[in-house]
């Protein structure tokens, strides 16, 4: 507007907003291509979410394979428990088997030498008589 006191004409109105006008249109351009930008980042979204659904099927699905190996391996791993117990009680049975016949062996040894033991005492009495006899008479 100017400073002189006359009034404002169409010129000068069209002067004034003639850079607004312009300003309104590179605006304009700006949405349209913002607009484009938003639709491009809406459909990459739409791809991110279609895209973490399958990881997420996926992972799942390989999550479910890794707790059935895991299944399987403690399975496995129970049964060579089993095996490996059943094979140290079979060689601990077999070493006390061969233990208790020990000792009933040295119970039996034992026992006979003390009957020879005492008939040998008996004999020696025996003979310890006999020989008082002999020098006697």
């Amino acid at each position: 507007m100017k400073n002189d006191d006359r009034p404002i004409t169409k010129k000068d109105l069209k002067k004034e907003l003639d850079p607004t006008k312009k300003d309104v249109k590179v605006l304009k351009k700006d949405v349209k291509v913002l607009k484009k930008d938003v639709k491009v980042l809406k459909k990459d979204v739409k791809v991110l979410k279609k895209d973490m659904g399958s990881l997420r099927n996926e992972l799942g699905g390989h999550r479910m394979a890794m707790e059935l190996r895991f299944d399987e391996q403690d399975e496995k791993n129970e049964t060579r428990l089993k095996e490996f117990r059943s094979d140290i009680l079979g060689a601990v049975s077999e070493v006390m088997g061969e233990l208790k016949d020990m000792r009933e062996e040295r119970e039996i040894h034992v026992d006979r030498s003390d009957k020879n033991r005492d008939r040998l005492d008996n004999h020696e009495e025996r003979i310890d008589y006999l020989e008082r006899a002999v020098v006697t008479a």
